[in-house]
């Protein structure tokens, strides 16, 4: 059926969830699995200061989830 899946997170709690089921789908279809962290368009922060992308979402509870997916 499927062979690979591929999940956008950004850190909410949304994609924690989807990022559950994804692991668990690509589990179930002995599938791989692909996370990327993915940000809103530039539009969104036209009138923002953003800070630069530091990747400490790897960091603790990151650095678990990192583990899990590296274990399919």
């Amino acid at each position: 059926m499927y062979n690979h899946v591929l999940i956008p997170v950004d850190g909410s709690e949304l994609s924690e969830g989807a990022r559950q089921a994804a692991i668990a789908l690509a589990k179930r279809l002995d599938a791989r699995l692909t996370v990327f962290y993915a940000l809103p368009t530039a539009g969104a922060y036209a009138y923002a200061t953003v800070p630069p992308f530091d990747g400490s979402f790897l960091t603790g509870s990151g650095a678990r989830r990192h583990d899990e997916v590296s274990a399919l």
